[in-house]
């Protein structure tokens, strides 16, 4: 007797997997069809699970990117950790140009809208990925919280690309209200420097900078060759970029330049920048970083060496050079 119910539950069990993870039938529906109670279908469907009568297979293809997620997060010990799969780029059928690029920025904005809570401040940096990862955010999760700029304008890089206009298109998208860095990131002195900080609409936002819970930015590339959009913009002359050549920088993040060590290069434009200083980023406990390629490694190394990372949205090839390097 004690065969026959073992045997019949084995055989419940079974076929409550295959109507429910097959056949997509609720639950109760399942129930209803054996003639059983909605518990002992729960407790079936664990049974099954637990005795490998049904089974989950993930593809090697996203399950390489899941151990690297877990690998890169034990590694530096990050609060999160996404790696895009290459395999999604092949999926697209729109043409898009750089199709890595704007995954990783629409991951950026999913993420970025599964963790804000009404009680956050945000705050924003520029990047090429941040101009497209407005263009992914659900206009239908609204927040009203306050957002921040983290620096200066630097419209001569780019407008699309400028801090200014992201922080517009963010609050259009969550709602709530923004402050901004309205003059240029790049002051003509150090004493010029001195004197837009006494204006009381920038010291408003510096006020706002330490209240901050959440930033999210790109970063530029320094090494093995400088891709920076400040660079190919043009933004220094020929004489500053061999400085911070020379000087083995890195990446730049937030308009501040680090080295080989994670440490940020002292110069004469890092005394006439407007913007968030090192320290007072790195006091805000989650700092979103959304970068691509592998040529980015270097660069995401430097940042996390200089605890200026605690979420990292990155592609395949890049999480795969990342930890090669490391």
């Amino acid at each position: 007797m004690r065969g026959d119910v073992y045997e019949q539950s084995r055989w419940l069990a079974v076929k409550a997997a295959q109507m429910y993870y097959l056949e997509n039938c609720p639950q109760d529906q399942i129930a209803v069809q054996l003639r059983i109670s909605k518990s002992t279908v729960s407790r079936l469907l664990k049974r099954a699970r637990e005795q490998e009568y049904v089974r989950f297979l993930i593809p090697e293809t996203y399950e390489s990117c899941l151990d690297a997620e877990e690998s890169i997060h034990q590694k530096f010990n990050l609060m999160d950790v996404i790696v895009v799969p290459e395999r999604f780029a092949s999926e697209l059928s729109d043409g898009t140009t750089e199709p890595m690029r704007h995954l990783v920025a629409m991951e950026g904005a999913r993420y970025l809208q599964r963790i804000l809570t009404p009680r956050d401040i945000l705050g924003i940096g520029w990047g090429r990925t941040m101009g497209l990862l407005v263009n992914y955010l659900n206009p239908c999760q609204r927040t009203n919280i306050p957002f921040v700029t983290m620096h200066g304008s630097i419209k001569e890089v780019d407008p699309a690309l400028d801090v200014e206009y992201l922080v517009r298109r963010i609050t259009m998208a969550f709602g709530g209200h923004y402050l901004s860095l309205k003059k240029s990131a790049l002051c003509a002195s150090e004493a010029d420097l001195a004197k837009v900080m006494k204006e009381k609409s920038v010291q408003q936002v510096f006020q706002m900078m330490d209240k901050i819970t959440i930033t999210i930015s790109s970063l530029g590339s320094f090494y093995p060759e400088v891709t920076s959009p400040l660079a190919d913009a043009q933004y220094f002359t020929d004489e500053e970029l061999k400085y911070f050549c020379n000087h083995d920088a890195r990446c730049d993040l937030m308009l501040r330049f680090i080295d080989k060590d994670g440490k940020e290069i002292e110069s004469d434009i890092q005394k006439r920048t407007l913007g968030v200083d090192l320290d007072t980023l790195r006091r805000i406990p989650c700092k979103i970083i959304v970068a691509n390629g592998k040529d980015k490694a270097a660069a995401v190394l430097t940042a996390l060496k200089a605890r200026l990372i605690s979420v990292l949205i990155i592609d395949e090839a890049l999480a795969q050079e990342l930890l090669n390097m490391e």
